[in-house]
């Protein structure tokens, strides 16, 4: 068993003075259901592990979350943000997010994560508060992000993701860096387990304490953060989800 003690907070990073619960986790070579968890241990979850959710008490006015708070669904009439009920300042961690659907002209789909001050009302991009990074697919420049000394290498934009798309997150807040990928695949060659090299990584100047977040206009999409298996490997090194 090995305790590590975490900052508590919500994808937008914050600087945070607050102090975290010290929570247990399991180092297993192997655990059915878990991928990635094979010759090189991950970091797995426990019993007595309380996963993130999305947060009902941090959203946007035009977010719609479903039981369990794991489903976010825009009402179609602005961008609106929800960060998730854990933040992270350091350590690696993985999540995935997957379109369960959307309007079929206009996904209006952001993955993100930020601080606890990014405007929850606005769209990523033109929030004046906190730090924030944003994939939008459908928009180019596709990435848009507000951390100081962030470099960013956008893939191209223009691209509608249809619905069953998963995207991945991993945030090494070790190495300050961010990696995001769809379907198996990281963007950019990113290569989440390259350490102090950030391989391309979508934003290299992760600083503060960091929400996952989710941004929406039309689109549903569900996220695990760990409670259920997940559908792509996850990176060695990086806890199987965000728990406490």
């Amino acid at each position: 068993m090995k305790t590590k003690i975490l900052a508590f907070a919500a994808l937008a990073l914050l600087a945070s003075s607050a102090l975290a619960a010290t929570p247990t986790y399991l180092y297993r070579l192997y655990s059915p259901g878990v991928k990635g968890a094979t010759a090189v241990d991950n970091l797995l979850p426990t019993a007595s592990s309380v996963f993130a959710t999305w947060n009902p008490a941090d959203k946007g006015t035009a977010m719609i979350l479903s039981p369990g708070n794991l489903t976010a669904v825009g009402n179609g009439s602005a961008f609106a943000s929800v960060r998730a009920t854990q933040s992270e300042s350091s350590g690696k961690w993985y999540w995935e997010s997957t379109i369960t659907g959307a309007n079929a002209t206009n996904y209006g789909y952001i993955m993100t994560a930020g601080t606890s001050t990014f405007d929850l009302n606005a769209y990523l991009g033109t929030s004046s508060t906190g730090n924030y990074f944003g994939w939008y697919p459908p928009q180019t420049p596709s990435y848009s992000s507000s951390w100081p000394g962030t470099t960013v290498a956008a893939p191209p934009g223009g691209v509608n993701y249809p619905v069953g798309t998963t995207f991945m997150m991993a945030m090494d807040m070790d190495n300050h860096a961010l990696y995001v990928g769809v379907n198996g695949t990281w963007n950019g060659g990113g290569v989440p387990t390259s350490g102090a090299a950030k391989t391309g990584a979508a934003v290299t100047g992760l600083s503060g304490t960091v929400f996952p977040a989710i941004n929406v206009v039309t689109t549903q999409s569900t996220s695990n953060f760990g409670a259920t298996a997940f559908k792509y490997a996850v990176p060695t090194g990086y806890h199987a989800g965000v728990f406490q």
